[in-house]
């Protein structure tokens, strides 16, 4: 059979990216006998191939709930009797949704390899439906009503097929990205060497991955080898990010991927745990070692300011002393030279005034002592199923038309309340303050060809960029004043200075 992977538009649009999940789906249906494409609707210019419900026995549509508007568009122009399915994280959260506005297309919750091999089998004519609606992650309509089945997913990926990066419609337009990190294009690779993750924190899609005990699974060295060598080798690349949530989990792996590094001559960045960093996990001489190797970026999330709300609420299972604690030992073995990207979030069931304060309190700590940006703080966005998602006043599950019509331009879905105006304040203004004490990074090379970095002195912003930084720095120091002297009676700044940031964003297009 010949079948076509699709990969819609966004809300907002995207830059081109590794899709990772399509490219595992199309090397399990190469690896069955059939014929795969994939389609990046994402791509600039980038459309359906003409004669699409011709040519192809199968379209399959990839969709977080921010593709939804397109996907929808697309299932609408199958004819009669196209086999559509999808997939994707969206189908996961709520599989009735597509099955109500679409009966008679079929679709995927959970990791889709077996679920999309088994629906060959019965498009072939191999099954019967009987069979399908036994099927662990296979939902379709029967006689008339949904048949919903548990989601599935792998016990181990080592037994996978390698994917092959040329399946993307334009691998070197992924490949020669924008690095924010060096402010410059250059020839990079994100490449997937795990799924799920060993924690639990209440917010996190994983916590609903673990309800259907799909852990922490990571691939062996010689398959992660296997897939990326002949991409790094051909297209000289020299910033590779492996992709897993919870890479320092495994200490083979991080050893081993170390040395791979320093054989290739590769600068990389990759997830950790403020909590890792302790005897038998990432000590300070570990920690030397991976930067020698090229280690060059951490990600650490704090989510939440207050421990309290951080551990019971969010189960980060992160302490302030946990958070310390890295901060020194990076400090004391790195200095600025490591960069950090830390993430928090709002506006989740259970947060606080004052664990907005002292959101404020560890980002203005964190940006001040070791050279980091920020992501967020993000508005929380629930998904279906997650132990934070039972806290609150749930959407409703099973209409499309809800999330067609309740998805902001940001591509973000309006649930259980509002956005308060003060959110404004803590998720743009002050992040992106911040943020602008992170100094970027210039590229360096030694007598061997090794590729190195250093912290980049040049000040490249702009003179309207400057004056506007000034300003916003005027405009805060209220807010500096209380960060210095720990005092916060009557304070006004958020509201206010939200107000004022939301207005420049209705301005703008943007709320």
């Amino acid at each position: 059979m010949k079948i076509l992977l699709v990969n819609p538009r966004h809300i907002r649009g995207s830059a081109p990216s590794f899709l990772h999940g399509l490219l595992q789906l199309c090397a399990e249906v190469r690896r069955a006998g059939h014929e795969c494409r994939i389609a990046d609707l994402c791509l600039p210019g980038a459309a359906l191939p003409a004669g699409v419900w011709r040519e192809y026995d199968v379209v399959g549509l990839s969709v977080m709930t921010t593709q939804l508007r397109h996907a929808a568009d697309i299932a609408r122009s199958a004819p009669a009797g196209a086999r559509v399915v999808w997939g994707g994280v969206h189908c996961l959260l709520d599989p009735k949704s597509v099955l109500t506005a679409f009966p008679d297309h079929f679709v995927v919750a959970g990791e889709g390899e077996q679920p999309l091999l088994d629906l060959l089998r019965f498009f072939q004519g191999e099954t019967d439906r009987d069979w399908l609606s036994t099927r662990s992650g296979v939902n379709f309509t029967h006689g008339g009503a949904p048949v919903i089945n548990k989601p599935w997913f792998m016990k181990s990926v080592e037994d996978l097929a390698d994917v092959d990066y040329h399946d993307l419609p334009d691998l070197s337009a992924a490949v020669n990205s924008y690095d924010y990190y060096f402010r410059a294009t250059m020839p990079s690779l994100n490449v997937r060497v795990a799924r799920g993750c060993l924690w639990d924190c209440s917010f996190c899609i994983n916590s609903l991955f673990r309800k259907h005990g799909a852990f922490h699974r990571s691939k062996s060295m010689e398959k992660i080898r296997r897939e990326i060598e002949p991409v790094i080798d051909e297209f000289k690349i020299q910033l590779v990010f492996p992709a897993d949530d919870d890479f320092f989990a495994s200490k083979q792996l991080v050893r081993d991927w170390a040395s791979f590094a320093r054989e290739k001559g590769l600068l990389w960045g990759a997830n950790c745990r403020f909590n890792y960093f302790r005897e038998n996990m990432v000590t300070p001489d570990l920690l030397r070692d991976l930067m020698q190797s090229g280690l060059f970026l951490l990600g650490m999330s704090i989510e939440a300011g207050d421990e309290s709300v951080r551990n019971e609420i969010i189960n980060k299972k992160v302490s302030d002393a946990h958070i310390a604690h890295a901060i020194d030992v990076i400090r004391g073995v790195a200095g600025k030279r490591l960069s950090l990207n830390t993430s928090f979030i709002i506006d989740f069931p259970g947060d606080t005034a004052l664990n907005k304060i002292r959101t404020l309190k560890w980002m203005d700590r964190i940006t001040r002592e070791l050279n980091t940006t920020l992501s967020g703080p993000q508005v929380y966005r629930s998904y279906p199923g997650s132990r934070l998602y039972e806290q609150e006043r749930s959407h409703p599950r099973g209409d499309l038309d809800y999330y067609l019509h309740n998805t902001t331009s940001r591509g973000e879905i309006r649930t259980y309340k509002r956005v308060p105006v003060s959110s404004w304040f803590y998720a743009e203004t002050m992040r992106v303050v911040f943020s602008g004490r992170f100094r970027h990074l210039k590229l360096l090379q030694d007598s061997s060809g090794r590729p190195g970095w250093e912290l980049d002195a040049e000040d490249t912003r702009s003179m309207k960029r400057r004056m506007a930084d000034a300003l916003k720095w005027l405009l805060l120091c209220t807010v500096f004043m209380r960060l210095r002297t720990d005092f916060w009676k009557v304070f006004f700044e958020p509201a206010f200075i939200g107000a004022l940031q939301l207005a420049a964003a209705r301005l703008r297009g943007r709320d």
